[in-house]
């Protein structure tokens, strides 16, 4: 298993904090970087990637639950074709995008690549951790939401297999 590599040694983080989230930036400004971790290590386990290179794998690996991508960060790679791969691989990501670009396309062609939301330098790091943690928020709960309904949907398909008796028949007429 990939080892998490962080600018943070695990005895200055609070107690308990390994059972935050994980959130990997990837980003090359430090100053962005020195401004973000502060905000978002109360509530998050904070990695810092400088590259994309097997960044899906290593999502996987490290069970992150979000990323931060900085669009500029390499100007030679495709960082909208890293965003889509995220995506692909994991509709569950919350993934979020940073460019310093002007143009308005930008914002447009990151949310079509798989951006949950998209954000523009130099970024309101405190409505960048509010977004992040409604975003959060809203998937794990849509994700809870569609296990029930997989596991109620299991669950009907096992009584109509092998049918069920008068007194539970009564059990469910009276949660309907």
């Amino acid at each position: 298993m990939a080892s998490r590599r962080s600018t943070v040694h695990r005895s200055s983080l609070p107690p308990g904090h390994f059972d935050l989230p994980v959130l990997c930036v990837v980003a090359n400004d430090k100053q962005f970087f020195a401004d973000l971790f502060p905000e978002l290590i109360p509530w998050f386990q904070v990695v810092l990637r400088h590259s994309c290179h097997n960044l899906a794998r290593w999502t996987r690996e490290a069970d992150v639950q979000a990323v931060i991508l900085d669009l500029d960060f390499d100007p030679g790679s495709n960082a909208l074709a890293v965003l889509n791969e995220l995506r692909r691989l994991n509709p569950e990501f919350v993934l979020l995008s940073l460019s310093d670009s002007k143009q308005p396309s930008m914002q447009k062609q990151a949310l079509q690549a798989g951006a949950d939301a998209h954000f523009r330098s130099p970024v309101d790091i405190p409505d960048l951790r509010l977004s992040l943690a409604e975003l959060l928020r809203t998937r794990s709960a849509e994700i809870s939401r569609q296990n029930l309904l997989r596991q109620a949907q299991e669950s009907s398909r096992f009584q109509s297999f092998i049918g069920y008796s008068e007194p539970m028949r009564a059990v469910y007429a009276a949660i309907e």
